[in-house]
């Protein structure tokens, strides 16, 4: 519709009501730059190149703003129009300048809303006390208060990916049973490769790219953000999210909700990590402390017996007598690290619990008990065991 100056002007893109909710606005802004579009095609052209919005790709509505207020312009300056068409195009652009403020507003606003909403969810899992319930929540929490439809957590360990935990709005897909703890070597992880030694977020809008992995394309995702986990600054894991089931495609405030996400879940990893570990010395040191309590209370009372009974070999007193002998000497050769493993091994733990209890790996756990043995002058973990207690292998074994 041409518009001629003087006459009334029929308001294009009216101001949005300060009632209507911040979820709705959204679906105004992408009807008003449709709208737009409709009065571009008539003023510069019906061959414009410009295709409408859609509600599943509103990340495209700077673009197409920027897009038309160029085309606007050039057809002022190079074609010189007809007065009415002038004075439409110059109304197209400054209501065009104007809805871009718009949506910038509102764009922020929703960013900010998320952001509020994610440092809430953090605040929930800063209670959390142990790293299993934090692992078991992570996901379920990013879901909730970051507005996404899935959530996976990846761990990387001696250059290789693995997915660890996820969450999904709907059931489990059996694809993410089939890539539960693969090992994946990063070089096939071309673009977590790259954010490994970038240490940034990522959008990614093209999921057939070489540099998006297979798990990606077998999960249905056409678009998705990655964020790097880095407790004390290490990359430890990445991440993942998108909006699917939904066709909503992912924009670069879904990018920035994940990676604030990711620094304080960072964060609230390493804090648990250290407090459970802290929990976990402080019980042990008070077993020690009981053990010892208990030695010398025991040797105490066999100085009783033997200054009643001389000439008596108790078993109590030779038993204790050891046990602070060899507490005194080769218990000196022991790390700290060390220590802690043989103590938890005379506890009857096994390889896998004393790893879950110090928070290290399982081949860690066999290094330490090698070094432990060879140190002792002791060929098997009873020998071990025997040596701490101040026996002989025979006495433990009758």
């Amino acid at each position: 519709m041409s518009v001629i100056a003087g006459e009334p002007r029929e308001q294009p893109f009216p101001a949005a009501s300060p009632t209507i909710r911040w979820r709705r606005r959204r679906t105004q802004l992408t009807a008003r730059i449709n709208e737009a579009v409709q009065r571009a095609k008539i003023l510069i052209g019906p061959d414009l190149e410009i295709e409408p919005l859609d509600a599943s790709n509103p990340g495209r509505a700077g673009e197409v703003i920027a897009s038309l207020s160029w085309l606007a312009i050039e057809r002022l300056r190079e074609q010189r129009p007809g007065r009415a068409a002038t004075v439409g195009t110059c109304q197209l652009v400054c209501d065009l300048q104007r809805l871009a403020l718009e949506l910038h507003d509102h764009d922020m606003a929703s960013r900010t809303r998320r952001i509020a909403a994610i440092e809430g969810g953090l605040a929930s899992l800063r209670a959390i006390t142990t790293t299993s319930d934090l692992l078991d929540r992570v996901c379920k929490e990013l879901i909730r208060s970051g507005g996404f439809g899935r959530a996976l957590l990846s761990r990387v360990e001696d250059g290789v990916w693995s997915p660890w935990v996820g969450h999904f709005t709907d059931a489990m897909p059996g694809w993410f049973d089939t890539w539960l703890d693969t090992r994946i070597p990063l070089g096939d992880m071309v673009l977590e490769t790259q954010l490994l030694t970038e240490h940034r977020p990522a959008l990614v809008h093209d999921t057939s790219a070489p540099e998006v992995h297979q798990i990606t394309r077998d999960g249905l995702s056409s678009s998705y953000v990655v964020a790097p986990v880095m407790p004390a600054g290490k990359v430890v894991g990445f991440l993942h999210a998108d909006h699917h089931p939904s066709d909503r495609r992912a924009d670069e405030a879904d990018r920035d909700v994940l990676w604030a996400f990711a620094e304080g879940f960072g964060h609230i990893y390493e804090r648990t990590v250290l407090l459970q570990g802290v929990r976990a010395q402080r019980e042990e040191l008070r077993e020690l402390m009981s053990d010892v309590d208990s030695a010398m209370q025991e040797l105490c009372e066999s100085e009783i017996e033997l200054a009643s009974q001389p000439g008596t070999r108790s078993v109590v007193t030779r038993t204790a007598v050891s046990v602070l002998t060899t507490m005194s000497s080769k218990m000196e050769e022991l790390t700290p690290r060390e220590a802690e493993v043989l103590m938890l091994m005379v506890a009857g733990a096994k390889n896998g619990a004393i790893a879950e209890k110090l928070v290290i790996t399982e081949g860690t756990v066999k290094s330490h008990v090698k070094h432990i043995l060879r140190k002792l002058g002791a060929v098997n973990r009873s020998q071990a065991i025997a040596h701490y207690l101040g026996v002989s292998h025979e006495d433990l074994t009758h």
